[in-house]
């Protein structure tokens, strides 16, 4: 009876234990943001996928832009714009099913944008923008 008893009591303890780390709230990373700019800012939605990186529009008027970008592939991805002497990236890469938005301001001239982790650019996720 007491090695019973001794039995059930570990077990129980086991299991508060393990059902108690695995409870762990995880954070709510459904959308990542970085600094939006007003509500007169232009939207750009870009959509990310395997291989390619899509813009609507691909190109705007100079001034306040704001980027969302949704993640649409099955693969990790994120979004960084170069150029003009900007190269600006969101702060977390984007799961799939994930979204974020990130805003700047965009003078005239061509812009790169891309997806920067490692190879999928080269893999096609690059394409140009344009600021009139």
């Amino acid at each position: 009876m007491r090695s019973t008893t001794m039995v059930l009591l570990i077990a129980t303890l086991f299991a508060a234990v393990f059902f108690t780390g695995c409870s762990k709230k995880v954070a709510d990373t459904k959308n990542v943001t970085a600094p939006k700019v007003d509500s007169t800012a232009k939207v750009v939605k870009v959509t990310l996928n395997e291989w390619t990186v899509v813009l609507d529009p691909a190109t705007i008027g100079a001034g306040q832009v704001q980027f969302d970008v949704a993640n649409e592939g099955k693969l990790t991805h994120s979004f960084e714009v170069k150029g003009q002497g900007i190269d600006k990236r969101l702060p977390n890469d984007l799961a799939s099913g994930e979204a974020g938005t990130m805003g700047m301001t965009l003078t005239a001239g061509e812009y790169t944008v891309l997806c920067p982790i490692d190879g999928h650019a080269a893999q096609g996720m690059t394409t140009k923008f344009t600021v009139k």
